[in-house]
């Protein structure tokens, strides 16, 4: 424990010495706790950028998202090895000019290869550390993804609770439809007739063949075109020239011909008339 004249004489000796006071002072003394890890703010040396590291900082913490301690010292390791590896190639530039200002008789045909003859050794451990930093960067960089890959999955999250219906507002009752304006009667059109021998109709009435003719219009090549039975029809022009009776040999009646009864109609066809004609 110490005495009362040994703690009276610390707190004369600390009032006279407080720490370097010029720029240059505190800037060395800022080393003295110079420790590696990118939380600490001595990482950046004088003359470098530290708006240049926290924007490294952040884009490599947005990429990877780091959720545990170990993840979040890895991704700290890999961004200081970047920086090194900055640093280290700007000292390589700077290294390279130091010594071709200090080479006497510097050759100008081949300033680096003078500069690099003379200086070899210096440059072979500038590179080998180059490449530690570097491996250090890939094998940080490979540890972070294998921890990333045993991260544990996602759990679903809870599904919501179904809404409640809602009752729908009241609609206003729609308006009557207006009645529709009455439509005109549709008349059935009347039985196509012929336009040129009445008769026809009568025979047809009394159920007298039309001379071989079929008894509708649309069963008629000739006829289906006009819409009715015309008198120059081939069929009718084709039967017997004087009272318009069935050719020679068929029965008056249709109904009495077994061939023609289930046509409707005495077809020229007929074997009765073609045994006549034979």
């Amino acid at each position: 424990m110490a005495t009362e004249r040994q703690t009276e004489a610390n707190r004369l000796n600390s009032q006279k010495s407080t720490g370097p006071r010029s720029a240059e002072g505190k800037a060395r003394s800022c080393l003295n706790a110079l420790k590696t890890g990118i939380d600490s703010e001595s990482i950046v040396l004088p003359g470098e950028d530290p708006a240049a590291v926290k924007v490294l900082q952040e884009e490599y913490e947005q990429h990877h998202q780091p959720q545990t301690p170990e993840e979040r010292d890895v991704l700290d390791a890999i961004v200081f090895s970047i920086c090194l590896m900055r640093r280290l190639r700007i000292l390589e530039a700077q290294l390279t000019q130091h010594e071709m200002d200090s080479t006497e008789n510097l050759n100008p045909a081949a300033p680096f290869g003078h500069v690099y003859s003379n200086s070899s050794q210096k440059f072979a451990h500038l590179q080998s550390r180059m490449n530690s930093v570097e491996r250090s960067f890939h094998r940080n960089l490979d540890r972070l993804e294998r921890l990333k890959s045993q991260r544990p999955p996602l759990q679903d999250p809870p599904p919501a609770e179904a809404a409640q219906p809602q009752p729908e507002p009241a609609q206003p009752e729609p308006a009557p439809a207006p009645e529709p304006a009455p439509q005109p009667v549709e008349t059935a059109a009347p039985t196509p007739q012929s336009a040129s021998n009445p008769d026809f109709a009568e025979r047809r009435r009394r159920g007298v063949p039309l001379w071989a003719h079929p008894a509708r219009p649309e069963d008629c090549p000739h006829c289906r075109v006009i819409g009715f039975i015309g008198d120059q029809c081939p069929y009718i022009r084709t039967t017997h020239p004087n009272a318009g009776e069935p050719r020679p040999g068929h029965p008056a009646r249709l109904e009495d011909c077994p061939n023609c009864r289930n046509l409707g109609y005495i077809s020229p066809n007929c074997h009765y008339i073609r045994k006549e004609q034979e």
